[in-house]
């Protein structure tokens, strides 16, 4: 009798363990209508017309002239990368006897484009040339190929106390002193 309590239980313990609950059906969204946006982007290349410093017949006036509508061309495509992708800024200052001695920064694009075309080359009145290309731009696609924000470097491990100028303090690594 006991025997059969026991093995009763057992099998409704175990048999219990194989109900069903009714979990939340995940219904596939449709993927949003595609929202095409029309980049423009505009860029100036000028002739060079410095010093020559004695290599003046190695490029001829013609050259000059084509180099300039390169430089244009290839300034309206960084500006239609710097529209798609943005910017990545570096900057720094330094400072000495509480006055600002040098200041300086550093812009970086890296950015494949595709799909831009030239709408307009002109040479404007001044000899400089002003090319403006256009880009068809889904939104949707740019949205979901974003990448990740970047995680920022680990902090140096060897942290030792020190004394400066300001009183105590600590210095990660060698390149970074924080007075208290």
């Amino acid at each position: 009798m006991k025997f059969a309590a026991v093995f009763a239980f057992a099998a409704a313990t175990l048999l219990s363990a194989c109900g069903t609950v009714r979990m939340p059906t995940l219904t596939k969204q449709a993927p949003a209508h595609p929202v095409i946006v029309t980049l423009n982007a505009t860029g100036y290349g000028a002739v060079n017309t410095a010093a020559c410093n004695g290599e003046c017949d190695r490029v001829s006036p013609a050259q000059r002239k084509l180099l300039a509508m390169r430089a244009s061309r290839l300034d309206a495509y960084r500006a239609m990368a710097e529209q798609v992708y943005g910017l990545r800024v570096e900057g720094g200052s330094t400072v000495g006897s509480l006055a600002l001695k040098d200041d300086s920064f550093k812009v970086y694009i890296d950015a494949f484009i595709r799909g831009a075309r030239v709408t307009n080359s002109v040479q404007r009145e001044d000899g400089t040339y002003e090319t403006t290309v256009e880009m068809d731009f889904d939104t949707n696609a740019a949205q979901s190929q974003a990448s990740a924000p970047q995680a920022a470097p680990a902090v140096a491990k060897n942290v030792r106390t020190m004394v400066g100028n300001a009183g105590p303090g600590a210095a990660y690594g060698a390149s970074f002193y924080h007075a208290q």
